[in-house]
């Protein structure tokens, strides 16, 4: 029987370890969009290999700071070096890479619910981060946003395990922060903990005040001893970029629509009504979850977790969506589980319970499937994507490669996505226009950073502000390329002479 038993619970957990694996082999790409946040994370990672520094990427122009910071922290680019030296600026590798993250996370997650709630409730919340068709579709992006919620958890799972060495969560817990500074959440979820079961964890205290303080250095030896992230252009210029009051607000209703409504609503037919269902039920399941938290003394350092990460998102002016709220994802889940769990004990005899269970999860199936269908309609999901628009496109690639003949190193070049166009070309003078029609303000920007040169793209967003100056000064500027997708322009300014081949 014994034997029986371990054979059987084999089999249960590779089953679960296929299940978790499957989706990582599908939605992989060769070619990235142009979303130039990965264009400036390869480069970093390029950087620490060269020796070069983490500043020498772009130039930055903190009036569009919502383009990003002069240099990430340093966490994503050291992950990406190893690749980036075995493999080159190759995307089908940091593909591959950012699809074991995303394995690597819902194993993670399975493992830690499971200690709390058993196999099938912990299954079923690894399972609907899994076969999200919203998360499928993002893990083409070489972005850190999956990365850093590994380590989120990996952090909150050591850091609940009482034989597990302080020193492995005090590392996870930096390189967590390292990845992303919004990971400075856990030292709040830390100090929550310690408060609600101070009785308990005061001799904690000092343990606790140690492993923040040794990790903080950390972090701080990292970004600014080892690799120095310059002081300048950081996320306070974003920080700084609208006005404090005015989108507190706005974040608060939109990430609550971003929850409410990552539901997918069926295209047709009665599956519509589920999907609907749960919208308007979130904020009452989520505040039902939180009251038997509550109640029963429930709550952990997932839980305080969340409600540090929430204020910290909710203060951020940029509003990206549910790739924000990838952190926070499997506590959402769990709280629609506790509460639905709840409430079929409640009403229902037991007899039914399993049925209703077995109903409600074919309808999030369905639910899910028609949201697959929505965004992958006429895609080979197990094909690798070479044609996604951005730079690596055929006209990308010749717009690069003329620049690569025909400027010189260090010629300023303006363009929406500059940190793709440095990637590429090599030429780390490009920099991103205003966002303004203001065509003094622009040829001032302009003047002052001596550009001689200017790519415009209609199909990415942000180019009509460059396309207005650019038809406003028609007699001061000369087409010297164009595709079907660029054009190519030279600035008649005499400074430009020099940096012109």
């Amino acid at each position: 029987m014994p034997a029986t038993n371990s054979t059987l619970k084999f089999i249960l957990y590779a089953g679960i370890f296929l299940l978790l694996l499957f989706p990582c082999f599908v939605n992989l790409n060769s070619s990235h969009n142009w979303g130039s946040d990965f264009a400036q994370y390869i480069h970093q990672s390029k950087n620490i290999l060269l020796g070069l520094s983490q500043a020498d990427t772009y130039l930055y122009n903190q009036e569009f700071a919502v383009n990003g910071p002069r240099a990430y922290p340093m966490g994503f680019p050291l992950l990406l070096a190893p690749l980036y030296a075995i493999f080159g600026n190759h995307i089908l590798a940091f593909s591959l890479f950012i699809s074991s993250c995303l394995f690597a996370f819902n194993l993670l997650i399975f493992f830690f619910f499971k200690k709390r709630y058993g196999v099938w409730v912990a299954l079923i919340i690894a399972l609907l981060l899994a076969y999200d068709p919203w998360m499928i579709s993002f893990k083409q992006n070489i972005l850190s946003d999956i990365p850093f919620a590994l380590f989120c958890w990996l952090s909150l799972l050591l850091l609940s395990m009482k034989r597990v060495p302080c020193i492995w969560a005090t590392i996870s817990l930096a390189f967590t922060i390292l990845i992303r500074s919004v990971g400075v959440a856990c030292y709040g979820a830390l100090l929550l903990q310690l408060l609600y079961r101070y009785k308990k964890q005061k001799r904690l205290l000092a343990a606790m005040m140690i492993m923040i303080t040794v990790s903080a250095l950390l972090v701080y030896s990292v970004n600014n001893l080892l690799f120095d992230i310059p002081k300048d252009g950081t996320y306070w210029d974003q920080l700084n970029s609208k006005n404090f009051p005015d989108y507190i607000f706005q974040n608060i209703v939109y990430y609550y629509e971003q929850i409410k409504f990552h539901w997918f609503k069926g295209e047709s037919g009665v599956w519509r009504a589920f999907p609907n269902l749960l919208r308007i039920l979130t904020l009452p399941v989520i505040l039902l979850a939180l009251a038997l938290k509550v109640k029963f003394k429930k709550l952990e350092l997932s839980d305080f977790f969340c409600f540090s990460f929430l204020p910290l998102l909710i203060i951020w002016p940029p509003q990206q969506g549910w790739r924000f709220l990838i952190a926070i994802a499997p506590i959402i889940y769990e709280y629609y589980l506790l509460s639905v769990i709840f409430l079929l004990k409640l009403l229902l005899p037991r007899r039914l319970q399993v049925a209703t269970s077995c109903l409600l999860l074919f309808a999030v199936a369905v639910s899910y499937g028609q949201a697959f269908t929505f965004h992958f309609r006429g895609k080979n999901i197990f094909a690798i994507d070479d044609t996604i628009a951005g730079p690596n496109s055929k006209e990308a690639q010749e717009v690069f490669a003329y620049i690569q003949k025909h400027t010189k190193e260090d010629a300023t070049i303006v363009f929406t996505k500059p940190r793709a166009l440095s990637l590429y070309t090599g030429r780390k003078r490009a920099m991103v226009q205003n966002l303004t029609d203001d065509v003094a303000v622009q040829e001032q920007l302009f003047l002052k950073h001596q550009v001689c040169y200017f790519l415009t793209n209609p199909e990415i967003v942000f180019n009509q502000h460059l396309q207005n100056f650019l038809d406003a000064k028609r007699d001061d500027v000369v087409l010297e390329f164009q595709n079907k997708s660029f054009k190519f322009y030279r600035y008649k300014k005499d400074f430009c002479n020099k940096r012109t081949i």
